[in-house]
């Protein structure tokens, strides 16, 4: 797992053209600890998804009560980045899979997956990493008390490319929309719709 780093860059920084909300708004959220857990293989073409979201997310202007973590693919070894904090954002790319409808979801398509802790089995998606993040979910009880509100944002991708650091087309064309959803999500409170 990579080292944590707590993320707190200049408001100029954030700039972006595809980023329509505005810095004043994003630093509003309020006070409780907040940490972004982005996961994925970079050397793993389309695992990769969370890793380049992570890259696009350290340009932004996060508050200081946001950490942003790049978990790669360390598994159950996040456990303790769970506790402390009052929400999880996920971020991760999901297999091609049939979604709960019984429709099938296309590769590029992004999901957010509200308080996934509650939604985790109705979903019927597939993570990737041999699914642990399934078990890292259910180990929490196990492991701490007191569960932080947890959402999921990520892409359906296509497939892995061994030594293969670039996304697929339908992935990279997600990137900078999954990282607006992360920043809606900063926005809104744990008990929103």
């Amino acid at each position: 797992m990579e080292k944590r780093s707590k993320t707190n860059i200049s408001q100029q920084d954030s700039q972006d053209d595809h980023n329509s909300m505005t810095n004043q708004n994003i630093a509003s959220v309020d006070n409780c600890l907040i940490r972004i857990i982005c996961l994925g293989n970079p050397l793993h073409g389309d695992d990769g998804f969370g890793f380049h979201v992570f890259q696009c997310l350290k340009q932004k202007a996060l508050p200081e009560n946001v950490e942003l973590i790049d978990g790669r693919t360390a598994g159950l070894a996040l456990l303790p980045l769970f506790k402390d904090c009052e929400r999880v954002i996920v971020v991760d790319v999901v297999s091609n899979t049939e979604a709960t409808n019984n429709e099938q979801i296309k590769a590029g398509e992004i999901v957010v997956i509200r308080e996934l802790q509650e939604n985790l089995e109705q979903s019927h998606l597939q993570f990737e990493h041999g699914g642990s993040l399934v078990e890292l979910i259910a180990m929490l009880p196990v492991y701490q008390q007191s569960i932080p509100h947890i959402d999921f944002v990520g892409a359906v991708g296509q497939n892995d490319r061994f030594y293969d650091q670039t996304l697929g087309a339908k992935l990279l064309a997600q990137v900078n929309l999954v990282v607006d959803e992360v920043l809606a999500l900063l926005l809104t409170g744990k008990n929103a719709p």
